[in-house]
């Protein structure tokens, strides 16, 4: 009776271990041996079409290896020899020059390794090297801590991995590398490892103290390099001193239409209290002549909603002293004891998140409003408005709803427990919906949508064929503004530089801020996910700025069989092959859905990741000529 079926896992020396690779090793020979018959029937096909034997042809089998197999071998493990069961799912040994395992033909040059690709793609031939024993097993992650952004809202790895385990689903935000554009992706799966791990800060400054990552030295982040949106390690990044993606804008599928509610919500969860155990809702104001525009419309708009009225409660009297003078006050309470209205509400704040993440434009300008009236204020000399909150869900509901309508809002945290949410940005917009808070919106002098110069010219910087005023802001790597970019790109020659690519990164719902390392944290325990074909997510820092990351490396395929045969219209595919020359023939049509390209990583891009890590050497491609599947 095992609670995680996919997590099992029992001692290799016992009866279970010894069952489960007496089965695995019965697998392995069915698979070789089929291989074999396969061999044999394409060769006497051949020999009965040319009329020749196949040994004149030339068909001698070339390599036969496994991609999901568990083996018994001896490394290295913290500077001690170690025997270890090492299963490779969707991967293949790649031993380096000179290993003892390997046989004397491959002695020199270190084990072959073939990376088949799909229907319609190429294969592979690489060799092993000695990094590819040096290596981890492990793949790349964050801490259990870190928060990423879903459907469900945002919500740390260890809860994933805990509910995803209970059957509980998740769709994550991630980017199209082509478009640029957003799109909700199915989470495939969670897993955990223990690694190395540092902390970093993100920032524009670089000076944050607080909005920091706990991440694994290898882990792939996100980044614009020469116009183009790509990944690299996140040490390699630091070394380099570049910048990183960071979200600035959130599509929902969802619109849903509920100003006063979104309102009133707003202004109840951060100045209003839920009394749970007596199912009352209270909200607590001193009758001020500059409060009470905001204390009717809450009213109002409690009565345009719910169809009944905040009562008035108690009167509260408080009294103490501030810079020696005694201080005397008067707050008056509004309830409401109505169990079905107290039910609404308490369920949308166990949900805020999620709920916030539904609503439209207009809603969101009035949640955000709400927020700000009950507990937020206008900052006269940075001229930004504050909103302050002790709660950790409710901040992440009024970050994500800054993001909703394209405000990446700053947070710091005060006395390690009020986080202190500043938004800079469209507060004329805001300021028309809020009843309490007023402002002098400004024009600012330098607007917050900013993307390293250097990464987007990097062809041009490098060969010296960038000019003013690109060039200063290059060769100091600095940040700059994205209209002041698209302004200044239109004086330039159209042959310079890559002007449809930048325009799309400016337009598109990615920035850029500053990276740097914060010091190491030695070794944790850390979680890797998996998402469909997009393979990125974002993860929040401790301030809530969404970093846009790769996924960790996983098995071959990127669709279950079963999801595979649920979204591939296998005639649509079928065209699609034979336009290319490929024709297919099959058992059945699901067999042929089953292994479409869809369902598959592309193998270009996983040769180039192995290759560049040099876990193994790209020796050739492969183009088949015929695939023959068992």
């Amino acid at each position: 009776n095992v609670p995680d079926r996919q997590l099992a896992c029992a001692p290799v020396n016992s009866p279970e271990g010894k069952a489960y690779l007496g089965a695995m090793k019965c697998a392995a020979n069915y698979a070789w041996a089929n291989r074999q018959c396969l061999m044999y029937l394409m060769r006497k096909v051949f020999e009965r079409v040319f009329g020749m034997p196949w040994q004149k042809m030339g068909m001698y089998l070339i390599y036969d290896v496994t991609h999901n197999i568990a083996k018994i071998e001896k490394h290295i493990v913290d500077g001690k020899e170690k025997t270890l069961c090492v299963h490779r799912k969707g991967a293949t040994r790649a031993f380096g020059a000179g290993h003892p395992a390997l046989p004397e033909r491959y002695k020199k040059t270190g084990q072959p390794v073939i990376i088949p690709g799909d229907m319609g793609r190429n294969s592979y031939l690489l060799v092993g090297t000695k990094k590819a024993e040096e290596e981890t097993f492990g793949s790349t992650c964050f801490t259990g801590d870190t928060r990423i952004l879903t459907d469900k809202g945002i919500v740390t790895l260890g809860e994933i991995y805990e509910f995803n385990k209970l059957g509980l689903t998740y769709n994550l935000l991630s980017v199209n590398k082509d478009t640029l554009t957003t799109e909700w992706k199915p989470l495939l799966g969670v897993n955990k490892r223990v690694g190395s791990t540092i902390r970093i800060s993100v920032s524009q400054t670089n000076k944050s103290r607080f909005n920091t990552l706990d991440v694994s030295t290898d882990h792939n982040f996100a980044l614009f390099d020469n116009a183009e949106l790509k990944y690299e390690e996140i040490k390699k990044i630091l070394e380099d001193e570049k910048m990183i993606c960071v979200l600035d804008r959130i599509k929902a599928a969802w619109m849903l239409h509920y100003p006063r509610l979104a309102f009133l919500v707003g202004a109840l969860v951060t100045d209003g209290y839920i009394d749970r155990k007596q199912e009352r809702i209270i909200f607590t104001q001193k009758e001020t002549a500059g409060k009470l525009n905001f204390i009717n419309y809450v009213r109002d708009s409690f009565e345009t909603v719910f169809e009944h009225d905040l009562s008035n409660g108690k009167m509260k009297f408080s009294s103490g002293y501030i810079r020696g003078r005694a201080i005397t006050g008067v707050a008056s309470d509004f309830t409401t004891g109505r169990k079905k209205t107290a039910e609404e509400i308490i369920r949308i704040y166990d949900n805020l998140q999620t709920w916030v993440l539904e609503l439209n434009s207009e809603s969101i300008f009035n949640f955000l409003a709400g927020a700000i009236d009950g507990d937020g204020t206008w900052n006269p000399v940075h001229k930004v408005i504050d909103i302050f909150n002790a709660k950790e869900n409710v901040a992440g509901a009024i970050v994500l709803a800054c993001l909703k309508i394209g405000i990446l809002p700053y947070v710091s945290i005060q006395r390690n427990n009020c986080y202190i949410i500043q938004i800079s940005e469209k507060i004329d917009e805001i300021l028309k919906f809020t009843k309490r808070v007023k402002g002098l919106p400004h024009k600012q002098k330098y607007g917050s949508k900013l993307f390293s110069v250097r990464q987007l010219f990097t062809e041009n910087w490098i060969s010296g064929d960038i000019k003013w005023p690109f060039t200063r802001k290059a060769d100091r790597n600095n940040l700059m503004e994205g209209n002041k970019i698209l302004e200044f790109l239109a004086w330039q020659s159209s042959s310079r530089y890559a002007k449809e690519k930048i325009i799309n990164i400016i337009n598109s719902p990615l920035r850029m801020q500053r990276v740097k390392k914060v010091n190491d944290l030695g070794m944790k325990e850390l979680y890797n996910i998996e998402v469909e074909d997009n393979h990125n997510y974002f993860v929040f820092t401790k301030t809530f700025t969404p970093v846009l990351v790769k996924n960790c490396h996983g098995a071959g395929r990127v669709k279950s069989r079963t999801a595979a045969a649920r979204s591939i219209n296998v005639d649509t595919l079928l065209k699609e092959l034979e336009s290319k020359g490929i024709i297919v023939k099959a058992s059945g049509r699901g067999t042929i859905v089953e292994e479409a390209p869809q369902a598959y990583k592309d193998v270009n891009e996983v040769v180039d990741v192995v290759h560049n890590a040099g876990i193994s050497k790209c020796v050739c491609r492969m183009r088949p000529l015929g695939v023959i599947k068992g």
